[in-house]
């Protein structure tokens, strides 16, 4: 999200006469969204350019919607800091408006949709007509809120939460490293008190008169094995 859009004020909502209104939100913005590009010149062309302001509960997407679907309206539509912005007036004369007012108001659901069909240049939109929107909680166009405020106030919450575990995670690192060096240390002590006392033993075989030399040269080999692998220890081979 842009600088431009981040230091916005939030809409006003307000209860009216009839229902729920939000004045000045942002339709549609420029960017690219759903790997189409909205251009503000274009956005500013193609403003007055209304087929139906109606708001629906959910977009079509092949399902048949009906007047019960149809929950309020988009007025004073304009161009404004490069997107297309109008009040958002939800209406409480049916049960579907009555919920719906109820998400907004408890920002269960905050984004809106713009419906529009276009003339397109490869990935970029050249001409717009609007047909109305639709209020869904993950709209395409990321910045296009019902409530800014609401917005901005969950990624900062994100924010301080992705610093948290940052912390968090440096933190465990930190640890789990000292661990590990004090259980090598621990381990190579151990080693090393169990190759001292097996060296004593064997300078005592050594004097001792031979007469088992295969015991005391398997001593040996065991004593420069554990020799070995202690040294591997030490130097971090493991």
């Amino acid at each position: 999200m842009s600088d431009k859009y981040s230091i916005k004020l939030p809409p006003q909502r307000q209860d009216v006469d009839g229902g729920y209104l939000i004045k000045n939100v942002t339709i549609l913005a420029e960017g690219n969204w759903n790997e189409i590009e909205y251009r503000a010149s274009v956005l500013e062309s193609s403003q007055y350019n209304w087929r139906d302001n109606a708001i629906w509960n959910r977009h079509y997407e092949g399902r048949q919607r009906d007047e019960k679907n149809r929950i309020g309206i988009i007025k004073n539509q304009h161009y404004e800091d490069r997107s297309i912005k109008g009040d958002v007036f939800l209406s409480d004369s049916t049960d579907e408006g009555k919920e719906m007012i109820h998400f907004v108001r408890t920002n269960q659901i905050n984004g809106i949709s713009v419906e529009h069909v276009s003339k397109d240049i490869g990935d970029v939109a050249v001409d717009i007509s609007f047909m109305g929107a639709a209020i869904v909680p993950t709209p395409a166009c990321t910045i296009c809120q019902l409530s800014k405020e609401e917005y901005e106030l969950k990624q900062e919450d994100f924010d301080k939460l992705s610093d948290t575990v940052t912390e968090l995670a440096k933190s465990v690192k930190e640890l789990t490293t000292v661990d590990v060096k004090n259980i090598v240390k621990e381990q190579s002590d151990k080693d090393q008190k169990i190759i001292e006392e097996l060296s004593a033993r064997i300078k005592k075989l050594e004097k001792v008169p031979k007469t088992n030399n295969v015991t005391v040269t398997n001593l040996k080999d065991g004593y420069s094995d554990i020799a070995t692998a202690k040294g591997a220890i030490s130097g971090g081979g493991f």
